[in-house]
């Protein structure tokens, strides 16, 4: 059934060529090697990008400050006092330190600059006087003294924010000395 150079429903110059005398067939095997090199230009570029956030990712170092820290709340003539101590290691900065306290299921939290301490060196203290600490820990001075009274203990715990690490953590008892 072949009707002025159809074959099969197909126009029969569509599907040949000639070039310098010679007859190819169009429908031969450009179509599957592009592909292929598609495919393999796309998995190489993501290959690539993977890498690259991998790579990034397993970078990004920041030092982790070692600190041997104490915190201590003793009841003093004006009433109870927070103070955080560097007993030895690297210098903190206050900006970079959280603290975090639990009381009778009460959390406050704070930067170690709300200490008035900008940096905390080896040897040196951060003081919060009666009434900061009454405002750090989101309590009445009545409440912070009856805790004093009775010994009540406070869960601390002391972050270094840039590298996430816990840098001091501990139970204390309010109103003892230190």
């Amino acid at each position: 059934m072949k009707k002025d150079g159809m074959k099969n429903g197909r126009n029969e110059s569509m599907r040949t060529a000639e070039i310098k005398g010679k007859t190819c067939d169009r429908e031969s095997g450009v179509s599957n090697v592009i592909g292929v090199m598609m495919m393999l230009t796309i998995v190489i570029i993501l290959a690539a990008m993977v890498s690259g956030f991998a790579d990034g990712n397993m970078n990004v170092k920041t030092d982790l400050p070692s600190a041997n820290l104490a915190v201590s709340a003793p009841y003093t003539d004006s009433g109870v006092v927070f103070i955080v101590e560097n007993r030895g290691g690297d210098a903190l900065s206050g900006r970079d330190c959280s603290i975090v306290t639990f009381i009778d299921d009460k959390q406050s939290t704070f930067m170690l600059s709300d200490l008035d301490c900008d940096k905390l060196a080896a040897g040196r203290k951060a003081f919060a006087d009666t009434a900061k600490t009454q405002k750090l820990l989101g309590l009445t001075q009545s409440a912070l003294n009856g805790f004093a009274e009775t010994g009540k203990p406070m869960e601390v715990a002391i972050y270094h924010n840039p590298s996430n690490t816990l840098l001091y953590k501990s139970k204390i008892i309010l109103g003892a000395k230190p």
